[in-house]
């Protein structure tokens, strides 16, 4: 719960946690199956740093609960390190570091890395001293490190590390990939319906037309008792997996602009946000307003 006063009386929001969430499978969550294939491989090494970058509130905690539920087992052992414990996540060990917990985020790493642990999972990275001791359990080669950070995309990840006082030669040596996510609303399944628009109104995403008098049908929903009117229901994630091959290792060390790594990463076959999100609005899954919505998109 949160309550602030204000002029005319209290403002208070309530956060209310669907328990069930933390056990949704990663091909629940709006994955691409190349996405998806990737982020397993990388979530199955034994040990360097998975990165999930996002804005607040856009669904890392059940993408981080997804994946330790992905890879945990019997033979493994498995920490948390959160401020909160929001899901139990059942054959993992999980720690608090509420300040009436009377410990931080460092100082628990610290503590689990003790513990001969392999695989960690830390809530959030909101200081250096957090962000410095994840990327030193992670080039110790045990164990696999699972974190998330505030950052707008993949790239701005790395400069966000930076920025939190961790040096780039560590950051290249630790971190394997960057997954960086949004969530948008779901087209309502019961009052979806078809439309047909012209394509040039899909540049913004990305979308090159045939020519100029292409149209496309995309979907919409027109508003039921289902989804209260709204047109939407249920949310899933648009995402881009930015993975740290060699080259990118090489430009984050010597500390290139985050341009020179964002073009690097394209190249290696990296699919923005946008042009995930371009995908499931011509899927009919969701729709070009939400897109503009979530991603703060202009006209172009």
């Amino acid at each position: 719960m949160s309550s602030v006063s204000a002029l005319y009386g209290e403002s208070i929001v309530a956060h209310i946690l669907d328990k069930s969430s933390a056990l949704v499978g990663l091909n629940r969550l709006g994955f691409t199956p190349e996405v998806q294939a990737q982020l397993e491989e990388l979530a199955l090494r034994p040990g360097g740093l998975v990165l999930v970058a996002e804005p607040l509130n856009s669904g890392k905690t059940t993408t981080l609960c997804s994946l330790m539920n992905r890879i945990s087992s019997i033979e493994k052992k498995a920490f948390t390190v959160e401020e909160f414990i929001e899901y139990p996540l059942d054959g993992i060990m999980q720690i608090e570091t509420a300040r009436k917990a009377g410990r931080d985020v460092g100082d628990a790493v610290r503590a689990v890395m003790r513990q001969d642990p392999d695989v960690l999972m830390i809530g959030d990275l909101r200081d250096g001293a957090a962000a410095r001791a994840a990327c030193e359990a992670a080039v110790a080669g045990q164990p696999l490190v699972l974190a998330s950070l505030h950052a707008p995309d993949a790239v701005s990840a790395i400069s966000r590390l930076t920025n939190l006082g961790v040096e780039p030669p560590l950051i290249a040596e630790s971190v394997m990939g960057i997954l960086a996510q949004r969530l948008v609303r779901r087209i309502c399944t019961n009052c979806k319906e078809p439309y047909r628009v012209n394509a040039t109104e899909l540049r913004r995403f990305g979308f090159v037309p045939e020519d100029a008098d292409q149209q496309v049908t995309l979907f919409r929903g027109k508003g039921c008792e289902t989804c209260r009117n709204t047109g939407y229901r249920f949310r899933m994630s648009i995402n881009e997996l930015m993975w740290v091959n060699e080259e990118i290792v090489e430009l984050i060390a010597r500390r290139a602009l985050p341009a020179d790594i964002a073009d690097a990463a394209k190249a290696n076959g990296m699919k923005t946000m946008r042009e995930d999100g371009l995908v499931k609005v011509l899927e009919g899954i969701t729709t070009p307003e939400e897109l503009v919505r979530v991603l703060n998109l202009r006209e172009t």
